[in-house]
């Protein structure tokens, strides 16, 4: 499930899932009965999940959807996915897909990028941003992407993930890290909300 904030609160819980099996969760009472139906799509490279005539068709049944947009890099910045980062491979504009179905579905679609990073590295890429202090470059990075693009929202699955063949090999998160995680996206919601847009947190 994911949490939608609107001015700082929960407004809705919604499901982030895959277009065929998108399930639909009742808004809270603050959303005055608000209903999403979110479907998640990624791998834009191939075409086989992220297709515009796709989510344009599904319109009647999804009124949002989440590209795998925004991704941490080994810089402690964030960066734009595109075809040479396989974890979130796409060949053209990311950034214009999205856009281009919202414009495409009259509004009926609602764009809500993904900010990740589960490709084993989460843990010292976030650390890195940390460390150099980049957190507030991060935020405007994403709010003046937001204002460009004409994004009502914005997603972040910031996921601690390890591919090494065992244990030892992983840097797992501690409690530090936790507690700066809660303070980035304390920042990156009040960037948003200033800015009269959302974000959503993987739960």
């Amino acid at each position: 499930p994911m949490a939608v904030t609107r001015g700082g609160g929960l407004a809705m819980r919604w499901s982030l899932c895959m277009l065929a099996a998108a399930s639909v969760w009742d808004a809270s009472s603050s959303s005055a009965g608000e209903r999403i139906v979110g479907g998640y799509c990624t791998s834009g490279s191939n075409g086989n999940n992220c297709n515009l005539t796709g989510l344009v068709a599904a319109a009647d049944a999804v009124n949002a959807f989440s590209v795998t947009s925004y991704h941490l890099n080994a810089s402690g910045l964030v960066s734009t996915c595109n075809a040479n980062y396989t974890a979130c491979g796409w060949d053209g504009d990311v950034e214009a897909f999205s856009s281009d179905v919202q414009g495409a579905s009259d509004g009926a679609l609602t764009a809500i990028p993904l900010v990740f990073n589960n490709a084993g590295h989460m843990v010292s890429y976030f650390r890195t941003m940390a460390a150099e202090g980049n957190q507030q470059q991060v935020v405007d990075y994403l709010v003046a992407a937001a204002a460009e693009y004409g994004f009502e929202a914005l997603s972040i699955d910031l996921e601690p993930s390890c591919w090494g063949g065992n244990a030892s090999a992983c840097e797992f998160p501690t409690s530090d890290d936790v507690a700066a995680l809660h303070a980035f996206i304390d920042l990156l919601a009040d960037g948003l909300h200033g800015a009269g847009r959302r974000l959503s947190v993987a739960a």
